[in-house]
């Protein structure tokens, strides 16, 4: 078997949708990475949709990814049907925190957080976008719906540091 480390550093091709949850009381959602081991591998989604993934969280950095690292590249699909909560910071439907290139990526999720104060970073697609490095987005896109009281919210990116977004 695989080490989590060696896994985080792995390529993956989505072949097919994906259909996770259709009622969001069956399966809570743990995302890939973290800050501590973060995402440096290769996902590609070839165009197919990802649907159905629920998150309630009081933890950090959450999203499909919790955080994608400098050397990963995340790629072609869509996020749909999907509802993120988290009561803690950097808080995406995508990431919770993107250093890596993401491309060519749609989600229409709902992100919500109640926590207030500064740095809650929550956002459409990436509560953290860049920082330690430089993060590369494009055409990545966001029509969902983002409800939060804290500061550095937005659609695409709660707070964005070194960054290249076209």
């Amino acid at each position: 078997t695989l080490a989590k480390t060696d896994a985080m550093k792995a390529s993956y091709v989505l072949t097919n949708d994906l259909v996770l949850n259709e009622d969001e009381t069956v399966f809570q959602w743990i995302p890939i990475g973290n800050t501590s081991d973060g995402f440096q591998g290769t996902f590609d989604g070839q165009g197919h949709k990802i649907d159905g993934i629920y998150v309630n969280s009081t933890e950090d950095s959450q999203g499909l990814f919790g955080t994608i690292a400098n050397a990963a590249t995340v790629k072609n699909f869509s996020l749909k049907n999907s509802r993120f909560f988290t009561t803690g910071m950097r808080i995406g439907s995508i990431a919770g925190s993107c250093y890596g290139t993401v491309s060519n990526v749609y989600s229409n999720a709902d992100v919500e957080s109640p926590r207030t104060g500064t740095y809650a970073r929550v956002a459409g697609m990436f509560g953290l976008l860049g920082g330690s490095g430089e993060a590369k987005v494009s055409s990545c896109w966001f029509d969902g719906t983002v409800t939060a009281a804290g500061d550095m919210v937005g659609g695409i990116a709660g707070q964005v540091g070194a960054s290249k977004v076209t």
